[in-house]
């Protein structure tokens, strides 16, 4: 019998999807999970997972992706869900961790309240991955290094569009809502950021040959030792 508290080296606490297998999440909830990587759900191999009206929460992962973490060209669309209270307790990707040319897609849809002991509170993206968060608000993450709302790394690309809103989230070091690293880019249109707190850089901190482009945003209240932006 297993500590209810106590982490599994495991991965995949809720849901584990593999081998281009396709899973639907509807009207339910993958809530209360801990493992050692993604409690929530897992998915690689070319997978597909659709998770729509419904709430991922209070998932802890020892390492990595509290709410999910997906590799292997897996695709996952999510709508009108809420992605809340995740933890990355020792690494990154609080809410979701992608990586290996997984493509997410977030809509309408709200990321709060999670955390990475690292970096990416809300969202790790990295190795030629893309995430795109579209209408959505992802607000009051926190890391404690980079990224509390998105850290992307590795040629990844991130995208966030038609009104989303990145709100009240804290990185103990640089870019509280997005950091970019390693060649990744940024498009984000049609976007609020507003009340992001970080030591430098308090809404996007840029470097190692990454890109911004920027159409239509508004930049309100945010605050870092150095400039905003």
């Amino acid at each position: 019998m297993r500590d209810a508290n106590m982490f599994v080296t495991t991965i995949g606490g809720a849901l584990h999807v593999s081998g281009s297998a396709s899973v639907r999440v509807i009207h339910s909830s993958l809530s209360g999970n801990s493992n050692g990587f993604a409690p929530g759900w897992y998915a690689r191999q070319n997978a597909s997972v659709v998770i729509r009206d419904s709430v991922v929460a209070k998932n802890t992962a020892a390492q990595r992706g509290g709410g999910c973490f997906m590799e292997g060209s897996a695709t996952a669309h999510i709508s009108n869900t809420r992605i809340t209270q995740n933890r990355a307790a020792r690494g990154y990707g609080g809410g979701v961790y992608i990586s290996e040319s997984t493509n997410m897609t977030i809509v309408n849809s709200t990321l709060q309240g999670n955390f990475a002991s690292f970096s990416g509170g809300a969202a790790f993206v990295r190795h030629s991955s893309v995430l795109n968060i579209t209408a959505s608000t992802v607000s009051g993450n926190l890391a404690n290094l980079y990224g509390a709302a998105v850290y992307c790394q590795e040629n990844s690309t991130v995208v966030i569009e038609q009104q989303a809103l990145l709100e009240r989230n804290t990185a103990l070091n640089s870019g509280a809502a997005v950091t970019a690293s390693g060649s990744a880019q940024v498009l984000a249109r049609d976007t609020v950021w507003r009340a992001n707190t970080a030591s430098s850089g308090g809404a996007v901190y840029m470097y190692e040959f990454s890109k911004l482009l920027l159409h239509n945003n508004t930049f309100q209240d945010n605050t870092g030792e150095s400039l905003a932006l």
